[in-house]
């Protein structure tokens, strides 16, 4: 898990307007967007390799993992642990994103320009950005399945958009459980700042960027 939180802060850097915000800007923008990002690629990669359920790269399903810790002796953290990671696949499963797709929809969450704690500067930004994404969006899905069908498409992705919004924050609810009730160590087992933003928590500008 580290290493994919990870991933999505150093794809952050690729985009050009990503360094036209300040360090405060990064973080608020970050903060937000790093779990709906970590469910987008999980369940994305998880239906490449033809799995019914979230597995990792090497197939291995993230539900075995989980359910083989001390965790499955607790109901609700494998209640929560069971619809993120059988239940959230399901849309993914049903769309079938195209790479196309998959790399505007990450781009369009990149863009998001309503997270908590943005300058305005910065909103007026992202918002550009969405704006651009979104239309290349529309595009690509309209010439691929034709104009009507295409714009079906569109709301459909939009609304992919807003679930994965909710299941960031549903992993935020559950590592935030599993960090104040089943484990203190929690913040210990990756660095404190990922812990922090899994758990919704502050993070200076120096542990985000530090160069």
């Amino acid at each position: 898990m580290v290493r994919d939180l990870l991933f999505v802060f150093e794809i952050g850097k690729t985009f050009p307007f990503f360094g036209l915000l300040d360090a405060n800007d990064k973080i608020a923008l970050c903060s937000n967007i790093a779990m709906p990002l970590y469910s987008l690629c999980k369940n994305f990669y998880s239906v490449q390799q033809n799995c019914d359920i979230v597995c990792n790269p090497s197939g291995v399903l993230t539900i075995n993992i989980f359910a083989n810790t001390y965790y499955n002796e607790d109901p609700v953290a494998m209640g929560m642990g069971h619809t993120l990671l059988c239940k959230a696949i399901e849309p993914f499963r049903r769309l079938k994103l195209s790479t196309e797709e998959f790399v505007l929809i990450r781009a369009i969450i990149y863009s998001h320009m309503v997270s908590p704690g943005l300058s305005d500067q910065a909103q007026k930004l992202l918002f550009t950005e969405a704006e651009k994404y979104s239309s290349l969006l529309m595009n690509i899905v309209q010439i691929n399945y034709g104009a009507a069908p295409g714009a079906l498409r569109y709301v459909e992705l939009m609304g992919l958009i807003e679930g994965l919004f909710n299941m960031g924050a549903k992993h935020r609810q559950l590592f935030t459980y599993i960090s104040n009730v089943l484990d203190p160590n929690f913040d210990r087992v990756m660095p404190s700042v990922l812990a922090k933003i899994c758990t919704k928590g502050p993070v200076e500008s120096h542990q985000l960027f530090p160069f």
